[in-house]
């Protein structure tokens, strides 16, 4: 009933205890989780309580219990009234790897359910995406949410687009990979990928964030970018798990996955990259890389997705073709022949 909670969120304000916290936030919990009425005022008031509550919780079934209460509370508020609980992300992520994280994890998933991330400040927007990420959610949203990500990740990635030379130390890696993960995923839904082939600073930023990371590996610059394309270089690596920790293994593979997508059956964006001299990128990227399992297999999808009714980058291909870029195996994978007649050249179809 409304006395008895009135009741224990006095007997919370009034007691100091440590031990008394972890009573009242399980007691809490218990009766948020009936069909208990509860009044606007009465959100607020518990909502500020278990926010002073939470710097003081030390240990992990107290913390779960406070957000077992927090998501009944976010249950019963009013929609407009979610950006309230917007101060506990910090807490929830904090907490989502304790051995009690069942409640944290729920109040995650429902804020970004219910919640739309352009009203969420930048930070807040970047401690949820991995959360995003590992639970998935990318199927539950519309096109504002996929904007803000689009927007979120070309504003990490224009530095490729400095005057000075560029390195990693100007990227942030995982921030950059979380976000490059769920545009991956989006890209794969026919719905929203027309969203993101709609923005061509996506497709930009995506091509040049390639060509930066490749030249960088050929040059030696980063070591962690360098390709490795010999058995004997990756038996002389310490730890093959450590090779797989690095937050920017596979990262290639991911950018010409998206690249792949965001082309497929879309001329504007297929021409783009044959302007911005993407089939010579492709084709260089082309070496077997133990940093990038399946990058081969990888450029040929996306030549093969570049040139799939686009005459034009075709006539590019077939100029790079007779000027001798990549060697005749790699021609051959890609199913390309061309008609010494008439130098018409010939891409199999991508299936």
């Amino acid at each position: 009933t409304e006395n008895h909670l009135d009741h224990v969120i006095q007997k919370y304000i009034n007691n100091e205890d440590c031990l008394f916290l972890r009573i009242f936030a399980q007691l809490l919990a218990n009766i948020l989780c009936q069909k208990v009425n509860i009044s606007h005022d009465q959100i607020d008031i518990l909502r500020d309580t278990l926010k002073s509550a939470s710097y003081t919780i030390s240990d992990d079934r107290t913390a779960n219990f406070v957000s077992f209460s927090l998501f009944s509370l976010m249950g019963k508020c009013k929609e407009e009234d979610l950006e309230k609980f917007s101060a506990f992300i910090s807490f929830w992520n904090k907490n989502c790897h304790n051995s009690e994280c069942e409640f944290h994890l729920l109040c995650l998933k429902h804020f970004v359910v219910k919640y739309s991330l352009p009203k969420l400040n930048v930070v807040d927007r970047h401690v949820l995406y991995p959360v995003i990420k590992d639970l998935e959610l990318c199927d539950q949203f519309d096109e504002e949410n996929i904007d803000v990500i689009i927007s979120d990740f070309t504003h990490l990635t224009d530095f490729v687009f400095k005057t000075q030379h560029t390195n990693m130390d100007d990227m942030k890696p995982v921030e950059t990979i979380t976000l490059l993960d769920i545009i991956i995923v989006l890209s794969k839904s026919e719905g929203k990928r027309s969203i993101l082939q709609k923005n061509k600073s996506l497709m930009i930023n995506t091509l040049y964030l390639l060509r930066m990371i490749h030249e960088l590996g050929k040059l030696g610059k980063e070591e962690n970018l360098k390709p490795i394309s010999k058995l004997s270089e990756l038996a002389n690596l310490k730890d093959n798990q450590q090779l797989e920790d690095d937050p920017i293994f596979g990262l290639k593979v991911k950018l010409i996955q998206l690249i792949v997508n965001l082309v497929w059956e879309h001329p504007e964006n297929q021409n783009l990259v044959g302007e911005h001299s993407g089939f010579q990128l492709l084709l260089d990227c082309s070496q077997v890389d133990a940093r990038n399992p399946f990058i081969t297999q990888w450029v040929v999808m996306s030549v093969k997705a570049l040139c799939q009714g686009n005459p034009e980058n075709q006539a590019i291909l077939a100029g790079l073709r007779r000027e001798g870029v990549a060697d005749s195996a790699l021609w051959k994978e890609l199913g390309i022949q061309l008609d010494p007649n008439d130098d018409k050249i010939k891409v199999a179809s991508s299936k």
